[in-house]
């Protein structure tokens, strides 16, 4: 059996989008975004054909070749500010040029999540107002 490690995986979904191809199935690797994904659950990522906005997830590049999967706290000119649902800091100034692509569903066990799902909308517009209650949420 092959296995791939996560850049490599990732690279071989991004080299799909930029053959055509859409809702490209990741699963969930790590906790910075819990509690709305989880590990057993898989993000559909496609290219962004649209502008933005806050509470979008985002897979980017950190200038270490890490990729992350994020939500978008803030969108500016040239950067975007991010911060994972499991956490309080913001990872500010994200390059525009670092973002690979967009979460636009998410499967969990028979469930599927879109942009307009009251959980989704929930972790979009409320948990990230509720950046300082979270540890406390969370417990």
């Amino acid at each position: 059996m092959h296995t791939l490690d996560t850049v490599s995986f990732l690279d071989t979904a991004l080299a799909l989008l930029d053959e055509g191809k859409t809702d490209i199935p990741v699963p969930v690797a790590g906790s910075s975004m819990t509690p709305f994904l989880r590990p057993q659950d898989t993000v559909y990522l496609s290219r962004i054909d649209r502008p933005i906005c806050r509470g979008d997830i985002l897979l980017y590049r950190r200038a270490s070749g890490q990729y992350v999967l994020h939500r978008v706290r803030k969108v500016g000119k040239d950067t975007f500010d991010m911060i994972g649902d499991a956490q309080t800091e913001t990872e500010y100034g994200v390059p525009h040029e670092a973002v690979c692509a967009i979460v636009r569903k998410v499967k969990r066990g028979n469930a599927l999540l879109t942009p307009d799902s009251p959980l989704w909308r929930f972790y979009q517009r409320v948990w990230l107002v509720a950046i300082p209650l979270r540890p406390t949420a969370v417990k």
